[in-house]
């Protein structure tokens, strides 16, 4: 209407307003002429102007008039016209037309000036001669009109931003509210979402009604201390809601003026359920510290090649305590010849999001060497890429897989030096060992026959029965054994041969199940010709033995009757050995005459002879009885010198 009254005042055909919306574009605001002008300019064009967009450019008088902030006064149509150039095609063809009816002369452009700060552009056209009043009444116009747009600039600013805040607080998932003098003076929705209370019941309530009684104390000790401060104050505390219902709330307020009068509004927030997460995450937490300290692995947290965090476990692999390694690099735990086995595969693994795997040798405090092996992920650390490793002291696992391979060495040197053909076959009969002795033995190499199935590579076993021999073993799990059974060899260059075995099936379990069988074949064929030639030699020895028993009969019939005989001629020479001992006994005693001395010296010759002879013949006796071991012999003292004497005077007599 202010433009309108404008071109009224000083007979202008025609007024218009051009707002600056950005730095280069003018905005058709507003535009007065007569209406029949317009629309006959615009049924002829097909252009309307309202809000029409006008695009800046250098030559333009728009341009000239904002980067100088002064009037331009143009008799130049078609000057005037290349402004509208900047609003495109259509516009640049309807300016032309409605000037030239309606008759311009004259077109003035006037900044819209307000604190030396470009509004827009005010124009106006005439078709009379200027007077030297119009450029100045244009000038204080356009002053008052920047004014005016200026103001209305900014209830707009202040209406759209009331319609935000509002829009905001509203759908705001935390609760607003002002308080003043303790009292309720505004509570958006979510506040009276979290506290179950309408807003017309909340308007004009005390703030303490909603604090449960023991947060009460909590509250005025936090706003107690933090009274006086320009900043927020915050307050945890237990809200208690209409329905009894008692939740976790946190308020944070600043002080404010509201309708003249100290208030404060504040921020409140249901953060129940978040403290029900921080309790279950601070739970999890616990669980998770309580885990990783008493994990039974190395667990460390490396940044920037920093040991950030570790557990109990990894400092009792590496010896030193956590003090000692947080903070420290962690090649200081890596042994020397290993840090380029580390380092190459960290290169190697570059750029792969997945777990690394690293065995190598680590170094402890005290100099000792532990093999390990670490895996680990890349991680974000306090806000920052990191890696989450695991490390595992796995010495005594490498020294026990070294007496396992020693093992597994020594068992298959064991079965390759055995005297006996030995092999393995699974399920499925494939053939998965074969020892040197088999290649011997069954003459077919390991090479041949290994992966393969036996019996396809043996056919003649099937006649043999051994497919039904290993079925029931790796059926029942029952061990097969034939001890000496003959074969006669049906392939190789032994074709033809008679030999003797020993055959045993035995199944191989691996975590209780049957995975196989192993198969000996010991070759007895040389221990069962001996045996057969032992049983004959045998058979010869037992006819020996009947004709020693024989001959051992015929000994003790000779042995009785010569103990016969014995006593048969002992009894016959001891009955006139007695009487001549006995006689001469006599006559040496003087019984039958005196005798001279020739006489006695030969009496006694006979007595002592006959004793003798009777002393030989009870000699015979008793060795008969030695022999027959019906007389113990006992050693006994005698005098050595007496026995010569009369062993000397026997023989002298005989010699004389």
């Amino acid at each position: 209407s202010a433009v309108e009254g404008v071109a009224e005042i000083f007979n202008y055909p025609a007024c218009d307003v051009f707002l600056l919306e950005e730095k280069d574009v003018l905005r058709y605001a507003n535009i007065t002429i007569d209406s029949k002008i317009m629309r006959a300019a615009e049924k002829i064009t097909g252009v309307t102007v309202d809000g029409y967009m006008i695009k800046l450019f250098e030559g333009s008088c728009f341009k000239e008039v904002i980067d100088t902030k002064a009037p331009v006064v143009l008799d130049d149509m078609v000057r005037v016209f290349e402004g509208f150039a900047g609003g495109g095609p259509g516009l640049a063809k309807l300016a032309p037309i409605v000037a030239k009816v309606a008759g311009f002369k004259w077109v003035i452009r006037v900044p819209l000036l307000s604190n030396n700060r470009v509004l827009g552009i005010l124009g106006a056209a005439t078709n009379r001669d200027l007077s030297d009043i119009d450029l100045p009444s244009l000038e204080l116009f356009a002053s008052n009109l920047a004014v005016i747009i200026e103001r209305k600039q900014m209830e707009d600013m202040l209406r759209e931003s009331e319609e935000k805040y509002r829009l905001i607080v509203n759908s705001s998932h935390t609760g607003i509210y002002i308080l003043q003098d303790g009292l309720f003076k505004f509570a958006n929705e979510t506040m009276c979402r979290i506290t179950g209370y309408t807003r017309e019941e909340l308007i004009g309530m005390s703030f303490e009604d909603l604090i449960a009684p023991e947060s009460r104390k909590v509250i005025a000790e936090g706003y107690k201390r933090q009274r006086g401060q320009a900043g927020p104050a915050y307050v945890e505390f237990k809200g208690l809601c209409k329905d009894g219902s008692v939740r976790d709330a946190l308020t944070y307020s600043v002080p404010i003026t509201y309708q003249g009068r100290p208030a404060s509004q504040g921020n409140l927030i249901d953060i129940t359920e978040r403290k029900k997460t921080e309790d279950s995450l601070k739970e999890s937490e616990e669980k998770y510290r309580s885990l990783v300290e008493s994990s039974h692995t190395g667990i460390y947290i490396i940044q920037d090649g920093i040991l950030r965090f570790v557990n109990q476990k990894l400092c009792e692999i590496a010896g030193y305590s956590k003090d000692e390694l947080l903070g420290s690099n962690f090649e200081r735990l890596i042994a020397p010849e290993s840090k380029g086995v580390i380092a190459e595969s960290y290169k190697r693994q570059s750029g792969e999001t997945g777990p690394a795997y690293f065995e190598f040798k680590g170094l402890r405090k005290d100099g000792g060497l532990r093999d390990v092996i670490s895996y680990s992920v890349p991680i974000r650390y306090q806000g920052r890429p990191a890696v989450q490793g695991n490390l595992i002291d796995i010495t005594e696992r490498k020294r026990a897989e070294e007496q396992i391979k020693e093992l597994m060495e020594l068992n298959e040197n064991i079965i390759e030096s055995a005297p006996s053909a030995i092999h393995f076959i699974d399920r499925d009969f494939v053939v998965q060992s074969w020892n040197s002795f088999c290649e011997r033995y069954i003459h077919i190499d390991k090479a041949d026959i290994i992966g393969k199935n036996l019996f396809e590579a043996i056919p003649s076993l099937r006649k043999l029965g051994w497919d039904k021999i290993y079925e029931r073993v790796l059926e029942t799990g029952t061990t097969f054994e034939k001890r000496g059974y003959k074969i006669t060899r049906t392939f190789g260059p032994c074709k033809g041969e008679e030999w003797y075995q020993n055959l045993n099936v035995v199944p191989v379990r691996k975590d209780g199940k049957i995975i196989g069988a192993v198969t000996i074949i010991e070759d007895v064929t040389d221990l069962q010709q001996a045996q057969n030639s032992l049983i004959g030699l045998l058979e010869e020895i037992k006819e020996s033995n009947k004709m020693l028993e024989s001959a051992n009969i015929r000994l003790h019939e000779n042995d009785r009757l010569k103990s016969i005989f014995l006593a048969t001629v002992s009894h016959e020479l001891r009955t006139p050995l007695n009487a001549i001992i006995g006689f001469t006994g006599l006559m040496l005693q003087g019984r039958g005459g005196e005798l001279g001395s020739e006489q006695k010296k030969q009496l006694e010759i006979v007595n002592s002879n006959a004793r003798h002879l009777r002393a030989l013949i009870e000699d015979l006796l008793d060795i008969s009885k030695i022999e027959a071991g019906r007389i113990l012999v006992e050693p006994a003292e005698f005098n050595l010198q007496k026995a010569i004497g009369e062993v000397a005077q026997l023989f002298t007599s005989k010699t004389r």
